[in-house]
């Protein structure tokens, strides 16, 4: 079984060729949004409030309102821009 880590501790390991840029992001986000306690998301993302759906069938998930993954070559930024009133 694998440990979850804290989301200090991924940023402080991250082994990416924009480290910098991603803690400078997400410095930011915690800045603007400091009631938005950042989390762990899937295997290596990290996301920044919750935001519960549910589809037409009745399924319902929840995800985070703003998060980010550190891709290979790249920063992936994902915003759930509808949920200005959150």
């Amino acid at each position: 079984m694998s440990k979850k880590i804290t989301v200090a501790e991924f940023l402080k390991n991250l082994k990416h060729p924009r480290a910098d840029q991603i803690r400078r992001l997400d410095k930011i986000i915690r800045r603007v949004r400091p009631s938005w306690k950042p989390y762990i998301a899937g295997k290596d993302m990290v996301g920044f409030g919750r935001y519960e759906y549910t589809y037409a069938s009745g399924r319902r998930g929840e995800w985070f309102v703003v998060g980010y993954d550190p891709r290979k070559g790249s920063i992936t930024l994902y915003s759930m821009a509808f949920l200005y009133d959150r």
